[in-house]
C-alpha cells in the first residue's frame, strides 16, 4: 500500500473559525484470490480523495463542523473472493443449470459525502451531546443517509459514561442483484449484502476510567474502558459486542 498527500488549515478570528483541506492518494497492490481459491495473478487499485473541512466555534460551549469530500477510484475494485448465483439459459450448446460466478464491479467509481455535526457542553452537569448527518451519493446510484447521536456523561472527575446511537439507510447501486440470469450478457454484478438497500441500527454504551483525572494517589497516564455495542440490519444481520479496552499515553 501507498498512502501520501497534503493538508492545510487555515485558522481566523483567534482560531474560531478553522478552514481545512486536504488530499490523499491510497494505491493498493494485492493478489486476487477468486471464490475457488485460485490466485489470479497481481491486480491493483488507486483512489484519489479531496476533504474540505469547516469547524466554527458558535459559542464558549458549542461547536459545528462540517466536511465535504469527493473519491475516484480506479482498477479493480470488487472483493475477488466474492461470488454472484447464477442461472444459466438452455441454448443450443449447453443445458441450463445453476453455479456462482465472481463479482465484476465498474472499473472506476466516483464518490461523495457530505457530513455535519454539532456538538453542545452543559458544564453545570458536565455532559457532552453530539448530533451528526452524513449524506452520501455515488455514480453508481446509491444513496444513503446517516443520523447519529452520541452523549458523554461525567459521574465523577475520572469516570465518564458514553452512549451512542445510529441509523443508517441506503440504496443498492445498479450493478447489485440477488443472482444473474446469463451472466457472460452482465458485465457487472454484485450480490455483497454490504451493497444491498437496507436500513441499519446501532446503539452502544461504554464506560470510561480515565486515570490521568483521579486522585494524586492512584493517578496515571492510562485509561480503562468497558463497552457494549448493538448492531442490526433489515438484511438478517445482528451483531453483539462486548468489549474491554485499555490506553495508555507516553
Amino acid at each position: 500500500s501507498f498512502i501520501a498527500g497534503p493538508a492545510f488549515a487555515l485558522k481566523l478570528f483567534d482560531e474560531n473559525t478553522v478552514l481545512g483541506a486536504n488530499a490523499v492518494v491510497i494505491s493498493d497492490g494485492f493478489d486476487p484470490h477468486t471464490y475457488t481459491g485460485k490466485d489470479a495473478g497481481f491486480a491493483a487499485r488507486t483512489a484519489f480523495s479531496v476533504n474540505l473541512t469547516w469547524l466554527q466555534v458558535l459559542s464558549p460551549t458549542t461547536l459545528l463542523d462540517a466536511s465535504f469530500g469527493t473519491t475516484e477510484q480506479w482498477g479493480m475494485l470488487q472483493t475477488t473472493w466474492n461470488s454472484v448465483v447464477a442461472y444459466q439459459s438452455e441454448t443450443d450448446e449447453q443445458e441450463a443449470g445453476v453455479f456462482r460466478t465472481g463479482e465484476v464491479f465498474p472499473k472506476s467509481r466516483n464518490r461523495n459525502a457530505f457530513f455535519v455535526r454539532l456538538s453542545q457542553h452543559v458544564p453545570s452537569s458536565r455532559t457532552t451531546a453530539k448530533v451528526g448527518y452524513r449524506f452520501y451519493v455515488d455514480e453508481n446510484l446509491v444513496l444513503a443517509h446517516t443520523v447519529e447521536a452520541q452523549v458523554f456523561q461525567y459521574l465523577g472527575p475520572f469516570l465518564y459514561v458514553r452512549a451512542h446511537g445510529r441509523l443508517h439507510t441506503q440504496t443498492a447501486p445498479d450493478f447489485w442483484f440477488p443472482y444473474v440470469v446469463d451472466p457472460a450478457e452482465r458485465d457487472r454484478r454484485s450480490s455483497d449484502s454490504d451493497l444491498e438497500a437496507l436500513i441499519s441500527r446501532e446503539a452502544g454504551l461504554k464506560l470510561v476510567f480515565d486515570r490521568s483525572r483521579a486522585p494524586a494517589t492512584i493517578r496515571s497516564s492510562d485509561s480503562f474502558d468497558a463497552g457494549y455495542l448493538r448492531y442490526q440490519r433489515d438484511n438478517g444481520l445482528s451483531i453483539d459486542s462486548w468489549s474491554l479496552g485499555y490506553g495508555r499515553t507516553f
